[in-house]
């Protein structure tokens, strides 16, 4: 996508919701989170420079020390299974009414 078709889309999408101010978030991958879709929003927008020239970057409002990464499908199904583990352990140890 360029900054142009960006531009575009998102002055479509303000035409569409008669310019209410929307929140911009980056959905992440979160197999714990209940509810509305996991995500964290847009800090800033930067213009890249040097080996970054002609690319438009979204920074991500995290915490320092913490970044976005990509994750493999492995580790995807790793994590997955991992938190299937602790939600049934949590179930098995709770007390009946």
């Amino acid at each position: 996508m360029t900054a142009t078709e960006l531009r575009d889309l998102l002055n479509s999408i303000i035409e569409q919701t008669a310019g209410r101010d929307l929140e911009v978030a980056i959905p992440v991958f979160n197999p714990n989170a209940i509810g509305p879709r996991a995500r964290v929003g847009v800090e800033a927008v930067d213009l890249g420079f040097d080996w970054d020239m002609g690319k438009l970057f979204l920074r991500p409002a995290i915490k320092p020390g913490e970044s976005l990464r990509v994750i493999t499908a492995e580790e995807r199904k790793q994590i997955m299974k991992q938190s299937r583990e602790a939600l049934e352990q949590q179930l098995k140890d709770r007390p009946l009414l």
